[in-house]
């Protein structure tokens, strides 16, 4: 255990412990839709309405009324506005607790569903059926199939990278696999597990993207699984739990890892000291950025350097769901990182892009984020680095969104998350 885990007491302003899982029962019911209301509820409270350009976004009172921002730009952005005019156009509905859109070579889309289905989706929403051969996932809660990667060679391989949770002899716990895809697009075959985080009776904090690096390693993001005994272990390096772990296609630890050569260091380990992590991206600079949902509040955009600790459960901006401060309201401790950005009320950001396309050129270098809490999808403008302001689209929707990414068209792709979720094309009108 690191020093700075050994000082906390968090498990007396954590939530309940969670009940015992029936698996039994989970199993027996195949359950479709997902069970439980999931992550990025606790904290949730209806968003502003719509503020005019230049004025503060948020203005809603903080939750956690003792936390300060290190900088200036650090939270509460002002209000920012598209000039263009752009149409939020349903291609495809229907979806169930919708994860992930991955766009292939060819301009189809593979969308996951967190009940373990793989759809293939036309451009024009035309939604194919299940894929077969996809491995049992526990899909209860925030649990169930997460992530889809391609390989960058997926025109020839047909190689593809999935995480989901897996039901074990000792509970649940997040992996990683690697399939091929059959030539008649109907199965993933020769199925193979290249990680597995610990496993643990509980259905709390996955993390679980998966983001392929151009030197052909996959960062993946592990969550600290939620119980106050499991969190500590996102600051101990005998643990890949609240971690962002690099591992090559294979599953080996590539020898380069700011641990690897660390004797009883997990050598995957990347980076540490963080929550739920689900969204990853890299920037046009090879920067690479991730949103981690906080507790109550206190939700993080984060620029991941390898060997960096973000902090968790050391310090936060947020409070526990008991309403108590975390480490008694400490925000800041030696060796580690500030968040770029965060946010008091939450908003529970789930995927995140970098828009680099020309369709939309005020956009340009923006980066779009998923809210699951706050239902809408937030542009944050940034400037050498720090955020300069922020806008919520699609809030008249009220829908949480699960993921974002950029079309080969030059348009955003969007998911929402509900037992009926949309594929949403944002573009210019007309366009």
């Amino acid at each position: 255990m690191s020093a700075g885990a050994a000082l906390l007491a968090l498990a007396a302003g954590c939530g309940a412990l969670a009940q015992p899982i029936d698996y039994a029962r989970i199993r027996a019911l195949n359950l479709e839709p997902n069970m439980g209301p999931g992550e990025g509820n606790a904290g949730a409270r209806a968003p502003d309405e719509p503020r005019p350009a230049g004025a503060v976004l948020e203005t809603r009172p903080p939750l956690n009324p003792v936390a300060k921002p290190a900088f200036r730009e650090q939270t509460r952005a002002v209000a920012v506005k598209t000039k263009t005019a752009i149409a939020a156009t349903v291609v495809a509905h229907g979806f169930q607790r919708a994860w992930k859109i991955v766009f292939r070579p060819d301009g189809r889309m593979f969308v996951t569903e967190k009940s373990g289905r793989i759809r293939i989706v036309t451009p024009d929403g035309k939604i194919g059926e299940p894929l077969g051969g996809v491995p049992e996932v526990l899909n209860y809660s925030d649990a169930g199939f997460f992530d889809l990667a391609l390989d960058p060679d997926f025109a020839r391989t047909r190689r593809i990278f999935f995480s989901y949770v897996e039901y074990r002899k000792d509970g649940n716990g997040l992996t990683v696999a690697t399939a091929t895809l059959s030539p008649d697009e109907t199965m993933m075959q020769d199925v193979r597990i290249i990680f597995s985080a610990p496993a643990h009776n509980n259905v709390g904090h996955y993390g679980g993207r998966i983001l392929v690096q151009p030197d052909r390693t996959l960062l993946v993001t592990v969550g600290d699984h939620f119980l106050p005994q499991l969190r500590i272990k996102a600051q101990d390096l005998d643990s890949t739990l609240g971690k962002i772990v690099r591992i090559n296609f294979d599953g080996s630890i590539p020898a380069d890892n700011p641990f690897a050569q660390v004797r009883a260091a997990e050598g995957a380990i990347w980076a540490l000291g963080v929550r739920n992590i689900e969204g990853l991206v890299r920037d046009s600079r090879g920067a690479v950025w991730a949103s981690d949902i906080g507790p109550q509040t206190g939700d993080e955009i984060d620029r991941i350097e390898p060997g960096h600790n973000y902090g968790w459960p050391v310090v936060g901006y947020g409070t526990e769901y008991s309403g108590k401060l975390i480490n008694n309201g400490r925000s800041s401790w030696p060796g580690t990182d500030q968040p770029v950005y965060y946010w008091d009320p939450t908003i529970a950001p789930s995927g995140i892009t970098f828009y680099s396309g020309k369709l939309i050129p005020e956009w340009s270098g923006n980066l779009f984020v998923g809210a699951l809490a706050g239902q809408h999808l937030a542009r944050l403008v940034m400037r050498n680095g720090h955020v300069v302001g922020e806008e919520r689209l699609l809030q008249d929707r009220r829908q949480r969104i699960r993921d974002v990414v950029e079309g080969p068209d030059g348009a955003l792709w969007v998911l929402t998350d509900s037992n009926d979720g949309q594929l949403l094309r944002l573009a210019p009108i007309g366009r």
